[in-house]
């Protein structure tokens, strides 16, 4: 898909003429993917990439952004479950559930497909308060958890998350699954601390 976004960026999909005259006055195929929308504004963005670029699965839209440097997590089911189970959502949204498993996640348990995870109810919620986590974990606190930072702090929430639920393969080094899903924990009753909580045991 990121090759057809490009070629179409340039205008010159199906077209001969590939002049140095065309590509110079061609728009830069992150223009072409915001679409006059600044960086943050995530969901326009997404948008014109589901209905104006033709992208058909929506995350997948949302892994591209990420991709390409746009401040958003990939809402899979791996992040989606680790929020649950650790409460981080029940705890900052009062409209999801306190008894959410993995299998209402997946559209098989008791709320049927209402909280699935490739939903945007469920979706927007993860993305948004990821953000809001990472906003508030101190950068050098971080840096002297696991050694190094980057310029993208949420591309580094999503994959050390991914990464802390993936399943063991000696064939990548992974020796052993460090989430074992037992032991939900509860909601965080004081909500104004709640992002501060999630945030201190995200970098800790």
């Amino acid at each position: 898909m990121l090759p057809k976004t490009c070629q179409n960026s340039t205008g010159l999909s199906g077209s001969p003429d590939a002049s140095p005259e065309r590509f110079a006055a061609a728009l830069h195929p992150s223009d072409y993917v915001l679409g006059g929308h600044r960086p943050q504004r995530l969901w326009e963005i997404h948008r014109r990439l589901l209905h104006g670029i033709g992208y058909g699965v929506r995350l997948t839209a949302l892994d591209f952004m990420m991709d390409i440097g746009l401040p958003v997590v990939k809402p899979d089911i791996v992040l989606t479950k680790l929020m649950v189970h650790w409460a981080w959502l029940q705890s900052y949204y009062n409209d999801v559930p306190d008894d959410l498993t993995e299998d209402d996640l997946r559209g098989n348990g008791q709320y049927a497909a209402r909280y699935r995870y490739d939903k945007p109810f469920m979706y927007r919620r993860v993305i948004d308060l990821s953000r809001e986590i990472v906003a508030r974990v101190a950068r050098e606190v971080l840096r002297g958890d696991i050694g190094c930072v980057t310029s993208n702090p949420i591309r580094e929430f999503d994959l050390i998350l991914n990464k802390f639920a993936q399943k063991s393969d000696w064939e990548f080094g992974i020796e052993r699954t460090l989430f074992d899903g037992k032991t939900p924990s509860r909601r965080c009753q004081d909500q104004s601390r709640c992002t501060s909580v999630a945030a201190i045991e995200f970098s800790s």
